[in-house]
């Protein structure tokens, strides 16, 4: 789908899952769609993308998405990873089948 159309989408899906948190780069809610973990460290992770959204993207496409979501942490006081472990997680990141997803 085009990411323009999968945007409109998205967005018209936030309507009907407003509590939900959603992907970065296509806004579907997390209740629509099935984020892609990254595990960190110590088994922490976390999922700007949807695993549909993930696959499309080379490393360095991710790298933003999980950047920002690093921003917001760093922003809201929640800071349990550096940005050296999370960008080493996503250049490092096994294939995505063996992967949990949320």
């Amino acid at each position: 789908m085009d990411k323009l159309l999968k945007r409109i989408r998205g967005v018209f899906l936030q309507f009907l899952a407003p509590a939900y948190g959603s992907c970065g780069r296509c806004w579907t809610p997390w209740k629509y769609t099935k984020g892609h973990c990254t595990n960190f460290n110590n088994g922490g992770g976390g999922f700007p993308l949807c695993e549909d959204c993930w696959r499309l993207l080379t490393v360095g496409e991710r790298l933003p998405y999980y950047r920002k979501l690093w921003k917001d942490w760093e922003k809201d006081g929640y800071i349990d990873y550096t940005w050296e472990e999370i960008e080493n997680a996503v250049i490092n990141e096994n294939l995505p089948s063996q992967q949990k997803h949320y």
